[in-house]
């Protein structure tokens, strides 16, 4: 089954917004590689601290990644964009999708 999570942020347009996400394996065991993309407007710079987790569910059941998302250096007040995070383990797909606004 398919997860999507949806949240809204208001920052001011030299913000700088980080946060983590975890990967997390339930219900099954064994090696499982869970592989992370971002899809973003043109300007917007999108990191993650990683795109691939290998996730080991004998002897842990999660793993953070960290996004870190920066506007462009034109961004403007009133500006509102949507930035997804996709999360995929070959069955499966999370989405979340963050919509941000500028003061």
């Amino acid at each position: 089954p398919e997860k999507k999570i949806s949240f809204s942020e208001s920052i001011d347009k030299n913000d700088i917004i980080s946060f983590p996400v975890y990967a997390e394996v339930e219900w099954v065991t064994g090696k499982h590689s869970i592989s992370f993309s971002a899809m973003a407007p043109e300007g917007w710079k999108v990191f993650l601290s990683n795109e691939t987790v290998e996730i080991d569910s004998d002897y842990y059941k999660f793993k953070e990644v960290w996004v870190t998302i920066m506007p462009p250096s034109d961004v403007k007040s009133g500006d509102e964009v949507e930035i997804k995070i996709i999360a995929k383990d070959g069955s499966q797909q999370e989405e979340i999708t963050l919509s941000i606004s500028i003061n």
